[in-house]
């Protein structure tokens, strides 16, 4: 099908530069875990830039392209449905 590769190629591209995702994240775990002097102060930006880069990983990877797969399906329904009347 034409457009489940037009789906897939655009995570592929995405999903090559997701490996600067997990050292960032491996970069901030430091600044959550450890009770050092100062690290209350940047524990809470830590928690948003974590939350952020795991969310809009998710987001790009998974959620989207799911959602235009399903939007895809249901006009296609749709077109078949409507053309059968």
């Amino acid at each position: 099908m034409a457009t489940t590769g037009s789906i897939r190629a655009p995570i592929r591209a995405r999903s090559r530069t997701c490996p600067g995702t997990p050292s960032a994240i491996l970069g901030l775990l430091p600044l959550l875990v450890l009770g050092l002097h100062g690290t209350e102060i940047e524990r809470p930006l830590a928690i948003v830039m974590i939350g952020g880069l795991v969310t809009s990983t998710v987001f790009t990877l998974l959620a989207l392209p799911t959602f235009y797969q399903l939007v895809h399906n249901l006009g296609i329904r749709w077109r078949t449905r409507r053309a059968n009347r």
